[in-house]
């Protein structure tokens, strides 16, 4: 069954606090307010941007899982593979400011370390000291700025009226500004410059286990493309998080898609492939090999998450209508998350 789209602005809870039934679907602008009451304890709200260039990738995020603040700044750099990380878990007195809507502020800072996000005139201007980072204090003044029109993948899943989550997934926002680290400095200028915002707005179930994989670059035909593909916490659902952003305009892809890889061995090529096959082939067909494997684990009472993130270069093709859209070798970031919080 076509997933319903949202045309018109929207509310993710009514008064109750529990799902407004009409928030579910999807929509090619971030319409809905996702303001969260109640309950305490069960609310996750996240912001988590991440730029790519050539030379690096960068990670900028601020978590509220009501119980606890996770903010935490990552690099990894391209050419030598070093990955260097910030990260805080922080008191329930340090809550940080975030909204409801894409475009309202979100502000974080505790001793010194500070993480800004705050869209201006049509973009995002992401802000970051960060003292003590490994290789020398960290500062950053980026910019995401999305092209006139540029529409995004927003979707409401619905566990139940009581469980739901809201997402924006925004990849293939043109990025620009300064990154510096102790005596280091990086430039993000030029065409190959883009920035991803993960907006996260629910009330979760305790455990859960999902994949994803996000790339934002050019196809082979030299279009702007984002991608953002998930499975596994959206299971059982009318929804998916699936889709594909080409030079600014969104493609949903409601059919479910798969991750296949050894678990004993992450650095082997991943293969992502819709539930759709017949004899024209399948909506989405994409292999992953890996370059680099990041494993965070965090056992935290309350919170337990594993993560085995890795980058590597993604190579296939998403059939959409009349056409397909072929990657080859685009840079991507691909996970496998288990969290109980």
């Amino acid at each position: 069954m076509p997933e319903r789209e949202l045309t018109a602005p929207y509310s993710l809870v009514g008064p109750d606090g529990r799902l407004n039934p009409e928030a579910v679907g999807w929509s090619r602008l971030p319409l809905c307010d996702s303001t969260l009451a109640g309950p305490a304890g069960r609310r996750k709200r996240w912001n988590y941007w991440s730029f790519g260039t050539p030379e690096l990738k960068f990670v900028a995020a601020v978590v509220d899982a009501d119980y606890m603040r996770v903010a935490f700044v990552d690099l990894l750099t391209l050419l030598d593979l070093k990955w260097r990380g910030g990260r805080l878990t922080l008191p329930l007195l340090a809550r940080p400011r975030m909204g409801g809507r894409v475009d309202d502020d979100v502000v974080f800072g505790w001793r010194g370390k500070r993480i800004e996000m705050l869209p201006r005139g049509g973009g995002v201007d992401i802000l970051v000291d960060w003292p003590g980072f490994p290789g020398g204090d960290l500062h950053a003044e980026l910019r995401a700025q999305a092209t006139p029109g540029q529409e995004s993948i927003n979707v409401t899943i619905p566990w139940s009226a009581k469980r739901f989550h809201f997402t924006s997934k925004q990849p293939a926002i043109p990025a620009s500004g300064v990154l510096r680290v102790g005596g280091e400095t990086y430039t993000l200028d030029g065409p190959d410059c883009f920035a991803a915002l993960d907006f996260a707005r629910g009330v979760w179930r305790y455990d859960s286990t999902w994949n994803w994989i996000s790339a934002s670059g050019r196809d082979a035909l030299g279009r702007v493309v984002g991608l953002n593909l998930g499975a596994g916490w959206t299971d059982g659902t009318p929804m998916t998080e699936n889709g594909v952003i080409v030079d600014g305009v969104a493609h949903k892809i409601g059919c479910i898609v798969k991750f296949d890889y050894d678990r004993c061995d992450l650095m082997k090529p991943w293969r992502i492939r819709s539930d759709d096959a017949s004899s024209a082939g399948r909506t989405v067909d994409l292999e992953v090999v890996p370059f680099y494997h990041h494993r965070l684990n965090v056992d935290a009472f309350v919170i337990r998450s594993k993560l085995d993130q890795i980058s590597g270069r993604v190579t296939g093709a998403i059939a959409l209508p009349g056409a397909a859209v072929q990657i080859d070798g685009l840079v991507a970031t691909c996970e496998e998350q288990q969290a109980r919080w």
